[in-house]
């Protein structure tokens, strides 16, 4: 797998095997190993390691220790989770990933949008101008299912056409919005 880093800002010694991990497996200078980290089910986005992962205890023993007081783990990210319970019953949470129209649209200066997650994701949403450059990130991380609400304001911004586009590993929505001033 060494070599299969693509853009720019890549670290100088990521991808070359020049060290072995807590392990004992080949990896990088980062402790970036070169085996398949084995996820329990990443086809129902469900990225958190097996057990017999080789990226569990992989990481490097000069960063802070796991809660169980072992090297840490590599590739993995460890966040609690709403599991969307009220009352003992599930609320109604969306089935899928959507992205709703701006509104108002056309707008002068600020619009907002509503995204709805079926799931737990990690997505990043940004605008776009109609080059294709991104203008400014809104959201990026982790996002708890259900739906949520952002505005946009475009103040400092052209009149012109803009794409609010949101992406996820599973999909990529975008919605076309018009700043008019």
């Amino acid at each position: 797998m060494g070599g299969n880093f693509y853009g720019s800002g890549v670290p100088e010694g990521s991808g070359v095997k020049v060290a072995v991990n807590a392990n004992g497996d080949s990896c990088d200078t980062y402790n970036n190993i070169f085996l398949e980290p084995i996820l329990t089910n990443p086809a129902q986005l469900a990225f958190s390691l097996q057990s017999t992962s080789p990226c569990i205890n992989a990481g490097s023993p000069t960063l802070p220790r796991d809660p169980d007081n072992t090297v840490v783990d590599i590739g993995a990210i460890s966040y609690s989770i709403s599991q969307g319970v009220i009352n003992n019953r599930l609320t109604n949470l969306p089935q899928t990933i959507t992205l709703e129209p701006a509104y108002p649209n056309p707008f002068n200066p600020s619009t907002r949008f509503r995204y709805e997650l079926a799931k737990p994701i990690h997505l990043r949403l940004g605008v776009y101008d109609d080059a294709g450059r991104l203008i400014t990130t809104l959201v990026q991380g982790n996002q708890s299912a259900g739906t949520h609400e952002v505005s946009f304001d475009g103040s400092g911004l052209a009149s012109g056409v803009y794409f609010i586009r949101l992406s996820s590993v599973t999909s990529v929505l975008s919605e076309r919005v018009i700043l008019l001033k």
